[in-house]
């Protein structure tokens, strides 16, 4: 199912962000997760059948709202961004490197972070025989040769370390972006996963407070109850149902915490090794402990751009939440008439607050009744064995791949 099927006018009504947030809640007390960390997962994601799909969830910033949908394609991700930040580093010692070099530096620089194709690092050798070729090639040779002894003092400091591993692994134009753990990973902690967990929410009597969690009370979402056509019909279901009491029982058969983490050193696992490192965690721990033009260049991005209160890089999902075998039930106690039971039951089949999967689509059944009085229940089940994202784990920077430790 595509973000444009669930998109309803930019943004959810307020009946959905309170159920949302009531839901929250619940899966919060009910599989005993910490709400200074968690966050729920909007809709139906799975985390794919390779571990390059897997990756790209981790590699999805999270926004700053208790629930997310997960959107691989979306712009703000952390490889890109991470390749931005260490782009925008000042190599330490580097004043005689850029001194010697004169008006050649900003050309070595843009050769570095504007070629298309990116620059190769040659085996062996790493940046500092990239840089002996270029300077071979477009300095005079005398200062070049200067510049080159220069930089043999500065090319083992964290920032150019950090930017032969990024443009090792392909730079920003090209090349997966590796993480740390793999799909068989995965299927290893679910198949030893704890013992499963039950969540009860009722929307009249569950909190739908959420601004004692890390997100301070912000709600993402673009769902209405169903995903149906967005219309005024649909809005006044959703109202109606808000309107009445509603209550969700879900229980999952098995619950996992999966940890991942970016690619940073070579790997012995079979899948990993064929992957380049691309991460160093001391660059990123040395443009967030200073923020000065003595680490940062005079150009965007900026600290504030990247850590501050609105910055790209405040927090990063260090942990998926998974679960497996899932069976819920939701209940409302609004009455609806024959008509609206038929159009009812006929949207429940394409998806139904809070997972709004398609029946049939990975393994999932859909169940729709009336009782005599037009009350509705939906029994949505999926089996064991599909894997589905509950949540993540979200975790600020200076707590995060060792990237802002003091």
């Amino acid at each position: 199912m595509t973000a444009s099927t669930l998109v309803r006018g930019g943004e959810a009504t307020e009946a959905v962000k309170t159920l949302t947030a009531q839901w929250y809640n619940a899966v919060v007390e009910g599989c005993g997760l910490d709400r200074n960390t968690f966050q729920l997962a909007q809709g139906f994601i799975q985390p794919g059948v390779t571990s390059e799909s897997l990756w790209k969830i981790f590699n999805a910033i999270p926004p700053v709202t208790v629930t997310h949908y997960w959107n691989p394609a979306q712009i703000n991700n952390f490889s890109s961004t991470y390749g931005a930040l260490v782009s925008n580093l000042v190599p330490q010692d580097s004043g005689e490197f850029q001194q010697t070099m004169g008006d050649y530096y900003a050309r070595w620089q843009n050769y570095l972070q504007h070629s298309t194709p990116p620059p190769t690092i040659p085996k062996p050798g790493g940046i500092l025989e990239l840089f002996n070729q270029w300077q071979q090639l477009n300095m005079p040779p005398e200062q070049g040769q200067a510049a080159y002894t220069a930089y043999q003092q500065v090319s083992q400091g964290v920032v150019p370390i950090a930017m032969q591993k990024w443009l090792a692994a392909g730079g920003g134009a090209s090349g997966t972006k590796a993480y740390n753990a793999t799909v068989e990973d995965l299927k290893r902690i679910m198949s030893q996963g704890g013992p499963g967990k039950s969540v009860h929410m009722d929307s009249s009597t569950t909190s739908s407070d959420v601004t004692n969690t890390w997100a301070k009370g912000e709600v993402g979402g673009f769902y209405e109850f169903f995903v149906g056509e967005a219309s005024v019909e649909w809005k006044k279901y959703t109202e109606k149902i808000s309107a009445s009491k509603l209550t969700i029982d879900a229980t999952f058969k098995t619950i996992g915490t999966f940890t991942c983490g970016p690619l940073a050193e070579p790997s012995t696992d079979p899948i990993l090794g064929q992957y380049v490192p691309w991460y160093h965690s001391a660059a990123v721990n040395l443009a967030y402990q200073n923020n000065n033009y003595y680490v940062w260049k005079h150009t965007p991005p900026t600290w504030d751009g990247t850590f501050g209160d609105k910055g790209d890089l405040r927090f990063f999902t260090t942990s998926l939440i998974v679960v497996s075998g899932v069976d819920t039930t939701v209940s409302s106690e609004a009455s609806f008439s024959e008509q609206e039971q038929e159009e009812l039951t006929a949207s429940a089949q394409v998806g139904v607050f809070p997972f709004f999967e398609a029946k049939g689509s990975g393994g999932w059944n859909h169940k729709f009744k009336f009782d005599d009085s037009g009350r509705m229940t939906v029994s949505c089940s999926v089996p064991p064995g599909v894997f589905v994202i509950l949540g993540a784990i979200v975790t600020p920077t200076k707590d995060a791949f060792g990237g802002g430790q003091a």
